[in-house]
């Protein structure tokens, strides 16, 4: 049997690939085996795809050792593409259930869309449309620095601290989710209800929530923007990513966090 890991896997870590492996390889020898090589080899762990190999009968697997040892003897190639930046939050900050940590973010520029993806433990659970969060739902705004400068918005408040400059949010807290299933796109008021300026689609799979975003609705931006996400149960927000006070460039050639 051959499979390959999503690049999102393997950059989500050990959990991650064990419950990946554990949907194409019953035998539980073979979902630590895989872990393992991962602990073995932390710094050579690619950003793209690894294979994973086993034999049918389940009872012995090996990753491809080669592929793991890529940035130590050759110059690896990422098939990150060059619009999408990625940001791994620490976890463990988000305290105990009911809770959703944060594991990482993404932004991923298009054309005419800015994706914004987001890695939870917990899998987010998302209210039904029409509704607000309820206490184990996932609750969340993403906030967009689309004019780059921090003192022209409000910042982004709980655990994410101030200073943000925030112009526009995804609104997954204070406004109800779109009975289609959509999300609104408001201007920043800065603790209130800012105007809409459109709807962001969700995706969820598994632990990774997608939201995708027009530029149009974020005032015919290029996409260049800072981002972040405050998120929690519907009882409380209880995770930043970045952490507080940060942002995540979705820039070409800058993808440092920002402070």
């Amino acid at each position: 049997m051959r499979a390959r890991i999503p690049e999102e896997v393997s950059n989500c870590g050990n959990r991650c690939v064990e419950l990946f492996a554990s949907s194409i390889v019953p035998d539980s020898f073979v979902r630590r085996g895989v872990a393992e090589e991962v602990d073995r080899f932390p710094n050579h762990w690619p950003v793209g795809h690894v294979e994973v190999i086993a034999l049918q009968n389940g009872r012995l697997a090996s990753i491809a050792v080669l592929a793991l040892l890529t940035a130590a003897c050759t110059t690896a190639v990422s098939t990150v593409d060059p619009g999408t930046s990625i940001h791994a939050d620490p976890s463990g900050d988000a305290g105990a259930a009911p809770t959703y940590d944060i594991i990482e973010i993404r932004t991923v520029r298009t054309a005419t869309t800015l994706e914004f993806r987001v890695w939870t433990s917990p899998a987010p659970v998302l209210p039904a449309g029409g509704a607000t969060p309820g206490a184990t739902d996932f609750m969340f705004f993403t906030g967009f620095n689309t004019d780059l400068n921090t003192a022209t918005g409000p910042g982004m408040g709980g655990a994410c601290g101030v200073g943000q400059g925030v112009d526009f949010i995804v609104d997954g807290f204070q406004s109800p989710r779109n009975a289609n299933g959509t999300y609104r796109v408001e201007v920043a008021a800065g603790g209130g209800l800012g105007a809409t300026t459109g709807d962001a689609t969700v995706g969820l799979d598994g632990p990774r929530l997608t939201l995708t975003v027009p530029l149009a609705a974020l005032g015919g931006d290029d996409g260049r923007t800072n981002a972040s996400i405050l998120a929690g149960p519907g009882t409380g927000f209880v995770d930043c990513a970045p952490d507080a006070g940060q942002m995540l460039p979705s820039r070409v050639g800058e993808q440092t966090i920002v402070q």
